[in-house]
């Protein structure tokens, strides 16, 4: 008898690296396996809530509406959003989210692997350039808000670093550029 109780996701918010930044929140998904002994709530070794979802889960699977603007990165199979399968398209591996006024249904690939940091919309001119009422009801490649060079170098130096630098490099990221515009 196995002591799995099957798959699903876990996801991480990363309270420790986002304490006194601007940002609102830094989380992670990851595919996983759930043991027997796996609580749905549990702290990790850094002290960060971590949470078991089933595949089914809403938390998973529907982007909730909102004023935040996000950077999200797929760091495995590609994922769709739309409000039906319909009207489905695939997200970009590294994007911004903006301030999101319908839900709208998130179908992640059969692998899940993805960071994102949320700033509060006042932050969205800074960080990317551009106010967050013109990001409203859009995904949009982070490369047509930065340049090219500092999206590739963002991805380049997330795929080869363990998970909790990940998280790190992308809080600098953002967090470089909120600061350099604060200097304009």
């Amino acid at each position: 008898m196995s002591d799995d109780l099957g798959p699903g996701v876990i996801y991480t918010e990363h309270a420790d690296l986002k304490a006194g930044t601007k940002i609102a929140s830094l989380w992670s998904y990851e595919s996983a396996v759930r043991g027997r002994g796996r609580k749905a709530v549990a702290l990790n070794q850094d002290r960060n809530p971590e949470y078991w979802l089933e595949r089914s889960d809403p938390l998973l699977n529907t982007i909730l509406p909102g004023t935040p603007v996000s950077v999200v990165v797929n760091l495995d199979a590609l994922w769709a959003v739309g409000r039906s399968l319909a009207t489905s398209s695939l997200v970009p591996r590294v994007s911004v989210v903006g301030p999101v006024t319908q839900k709208r249904i998130v179908r992640p690939g059969p692998r899940v692997g993805a960071i994102g940091a949320v700033l509060p919309a006042t932050l969205a001119m800074k960080a990317f350039g551009v106010p967050a009422s013109e990001l409203v009801d859009r995904i949009v490649p982070l490369d047509d808000l930065w340049t090219r060079q500092e999206t590739t170098r963002l991805l380049d130096d997330l795929v080869a670093a363990p998970a909790r630098d990940q998280m790190i490099a992308l809080r600098d990221a953002v967090l470089s550029r909120i600061e350099l515009r604060g200097q304009d």
